[in-house]
């Protein structure tokens, strides 16, 4: 709980200037990881709620395609949390991204 905290001050600070947190990719990472495929990913989800909340465009954004070694797609994070078996974390970005529409 105390990481969503910090999250939560961190979006209220000035360090989220202009938002660049919603479009923060992680660029160490090949297929350029948002924030929110990082709380799907690892099944945080209080993390994905505040996320969800505060950058709500990061509901729909992809990963980079990636063509070698082999040819994957893109993938949204809530792609992330089924194939983590992250059950809590998938039904709440599928109930939110219903609700963005």
């Amino acid at each position: 709980m105390q990481i969503n905290k910090f999250l939560e001050i961190l979006l209220k600070s000035e360090l989220n200037e202009d938002n660049r947190y919603e479009t923060f990719r992680d660029e160490d990472d090949k297929t350029k990881k948002t924030l929110m495929h990082y709380a799907a990913e690892l099944g945080f989800l209080h993390v994905t709620k505040t996320l969800a909340k505060k950058c709500p465009g990061l509901l729909a954004l992809k990963t980079k395609a990636q063509l070698k070694p082999e040819k994957k797609q893109g993938l949204l994070p809530v792609e992330f949390a089924l194939t983590m078996e992250n059950d809590d974390v998938a039904a709440y970005l599928i109930r939110m991204m219903w609700h963005e529409r």
